[in-house]
């Protein structure tokens, strides 16, 4: 028996694109696995199916190292062994650098954590780099 809770979650996702795989696709079928992060910064797979994998994944290829924002919306949701997961369906929309207010405020929040994990590395290796000869 397999643990597996699915629902469909209708309202707005917003993370930051970490990575872009490449399509897959069998028979009919393609898909794209994307890596994002949450205002949390927790790791989330997204499952982009057919046109989405198709449209989408080139242009957020070309955008992975501007690390865009993207929303989803209308997308299914699944928690599988204890891991999160989202898989857009054929009325999901992927909205990409959306321009609102919520959107501002997470690429400064993940802009604000990532120079914090900067500085957090750097001030603890600096003794380090202070007493080598």
């Amino acid at each position: 028996m397999t643990s597996i809770m699915t629902c469909i979650f209708t309202n707005q996702q917003l993370c930051v694109l970490v990575t872009v795989n490449p399509i897959i696709v069998k028979g009919n079928s393609k898909r794209c696995k994307i890596v994002v992060t949450n205002e949390h910064m927790e790791r989330i797979t997204i499952n982009l199916w057919g046109g989405f994998a198709e449209s989408d994944s080139p242009l957020l290829e070309k955008l992975r190292d501007d690390q865009p924002i993207i929303g989803l919306c209308d997308v299914r949701v699944s928690i599988n062994k204890g891991t999160y997961g989202i898989s857009t369906i054929h009325v999901s929309s992927v909205l990409i650098n959306p321009t609102f207010q919520k959107t501002l405020d997470l690429r400064a929040s993940y802009r604000n954590s990532f120079t914090n994990m900067l500085g957090i590395i750097y001030l603890t290796s600096l003794p380090e780099l202070m007493f080598k000869v």
